[in-house]
């Protein structure tokens, strides 16, 4: 769980070091992630994946700023 948590945590590092502007939306994404992670251990409900989650993120920010400026990293999960 501990090596679950850090990879978590290093996506979003990575994730904030390409964005023009901070947002909270791919961290609290990802932690939405590590709970269903958490229900997995307990109840056996499978966690989404790490890419469904990022759209999610990424449909988040866009709604509710659409003039953000992304770099190409992050144009490449669409």
């Amino acid at each position: 769980m501990a090596r679950y948590l850090a990879n978590k945590c290093s996506i979003v590092s990575r994730v904030d070091c390409f964005l023009e502007k901070s947002t909270t939306a791919f961290g609290e994404k990802l932690r939405e992630q590590v709970e269903e992670r958490i229900d997995y251990y307990d109840k056996g409900v499978a966690p989404r994946k790490n890419l469904d989650m990022m759209k999610a993120a990424l449909e988040t920010v866009l709604t509710k700023n659409k003039r953000w400026i992304w770099k190409k990293h992050l144009l490449n999960l669409q």
